[in-house]
């Protein structure tokens, strides 16, 4: 079972790292993404409900993508200004809990 999960978490990596190269939108719109790698990997238009691949599982996989490569980061510098605080605030809030 440990090894399914990490098979899907591959698989998805690998997939939004394409999508993260062709549509350089989707490193600035995580529903852009997501509605994306519905459609060209699941052939969904959307029922969320029937999505196999979570949407949290494509977030938590476009983070670790865009902090190991950096030029697959944001390209609106808004984007990247928010990220860094809502980062910060939660580094902030949540670092002080445990130490």
């Amino acid at each position: 079972m440990i090894s399914e999960d990490y098979s899907e978490f591959d698989t998805a990596t690998y997939r939004v790292i394409q999508l993260l190269k062709k549509y350089p939108e989707t490193r600035n719109s995580d529903k852009l993404l997501c509605e994306l790698y519905y459609r060209y990997y699941e052939n969904l238009e959307i029922p969320l409900s029937a999505v196999t691949t979570s949407y949290a599982t494509l977030i938590r996989v476009r983070r670790e993508i865009q902090t190991k490569n950096p030029v697959l980061g944001p390209t609106d510098e808004e984007v990247k200004q928010k990220r860094e605080q809502k980062s910060k605030g939660f580094k902030e809030f949540f670092g002080g809990r445990h130490k």
